[in-house]
Parts: structure tokens; sequence; C-alpha cells
């Protein structure tokens, strides 16, 4: 399903002999490539790609394909960059780097109740947290793939949301 061409969740990276999209699962993703997917996996990517945003890092070109999908992310607290001033786009993403940004749009890494009001969660954290909802099993080692950021998020669309439980149950 998240490969169906009108989700537009992955679109591929190019097409095989046969005409059909080239998913390359097999291949280590980048920083910027997991934004692009992680934004789309949310709806945003209209969104994203309409908006005018601003970020710290000086390493994401204006103008780029992913740069409106790292603004996107970092004006809504899903990324906060390698350093205060670097993205490292074209850099490979851990597994942990990638559960730590579903975390963030699961509302498991902003809990007021559980870092003092300010993120704190480590990718370590993010990786037990996500073998506690049952994303992972907690056993995963070697490299992490595009296939793998696809089970991930597929995973990540049937998992407790913490944060909109939390929201209505103080509001309500």
């Amino acid at each position: 399903v998240l490969f169906r061409s009108e989700l537009k969740l992955f679109q591929g990276t190019g097409v095989n002999p046969d005409g059909s999209p080239n998913y390359d699962l097999d291949r280590v993703p980048t920083r910027n490539q997991a934004v692009i997917m992680l934004v789309r996996l949310l709806g945003k990517e209209e969104e994203a790609r309409s908006g005018k945003w601003e970020t710290p890092f000086t390493d994401v070109v204006s103008g780029s394909v992913s740069a409106p999908y790292i603004g996107y992310a970092y004006a809504n607290g899903l990324t906060r960059g390698t350093t205060e001033t670097t993205f490292s786009g074209t850099n490979p993403i851990t597994r942990n780097q990638y559960l730590l940004f579903l975390m963030r749009v699961l509302g498991y890494s902003s809990n007021a109740w559980r870092y003092g009001g300010e993120e704190k969660m480590t990718t370590t954290e993010a990786a037990e947290t996500a073998a506690e909802l049952g994303l992972t099993d907690g056993t995963e080692s070697g490299g992490f793939t595009r296939g793998e950021v696809a089970l991930l998020s597929y995973r990540a669309l049937d998992t407790y949301l913490w944060y909109w439980i939390y929201t209505y149950n103080i509001n309500n």
C-alpha cells in the first residue's frame, strides 16, 4: 500500500526496464531521502513544498529538492539537525536516527511529563521506545535500508499516538 502511486509516499528513484518504479529498497537512505519520506508519510508534502521555511542549517541549499521538506520538518520539531547549524542531508541516516524522527511524529519525544518540557530523547532511547511500541523487535543490527524505512513507516501508521491521546484527555 505504501508504494501505490496514488498515495505518493514512496515514489522511487527511477524506472525499471519494464517501466515499473524502482524503489531501491536495498539502498542505504540519506538523511535527505528520509526526511522527504517522513513528510510524505504525514501527508504534508504540499504544505512543505508551498511553504517558505527558515532553518539554521548552512548545508541546506535553498531551492534544492530537499530544502522545503527539511524546512517543514525543522519548523514542526521533527528534526534538529546533526548540529545546531548542519543537517548533513547527504549522509546516510541510521536506523536510530529515523526512529527518533518517528518518535517525534508520534509524540513520544517531547513529552513534558517525561523530559521536563524539553526534548532529551536520544537515538538509543528512541530505539528502545520503538521496540516497546512494537515498531521493531529491538534486535535489529547491520545496515539500514530504504526498505526498512518503508517497513518502519508502515508500522508507525498503526502505532498508539501518545500526544493525541494525552492532549485529548487533558482538554476533555
